[in-house]
């Protein structure tokens, strides 16, 4: 498969080769699949992990990211629909 093929170019050192191959290939299941399917979840991870071998962490971290975190509710400044505000 091309998430065995990837896995060897990154044993091999051939982090820019393996990561290209890896970016296609969770962008294919993405679409097959949908983004929560556990076979698209262990790509993400596997793209994670030749991410942070080529010391990309930020790229890496970025592919965990859900709507949710975003940084306005991170810092609490989010507006909560359900909170009553004085009119």
């Amino acid at each position: 498969t091309r998430n065995n093929l990837a896995s060897a170019y990154q044993a091999a050192g051939r982090l820019d080769e393996a990561i290209t191959l890896q970016e296609q290939t969770l962008k294919d299941f993405e679409n097959l699949l949908g983004p929560n399917n556990p076979l698209t979840q262990a790509l993400r991870d596997n793209l994670a992990g030749a991410y942070r071998a080529a010391g990309r962490f930020d790229d890496a971290d970025s592919l965990f990211e859900t709507p949710s975190d975003s940084e306005d509710e991170q810092d609490g400044t989010e507006e909560d629909p359900d909170q009553e505000t004085d009119n």
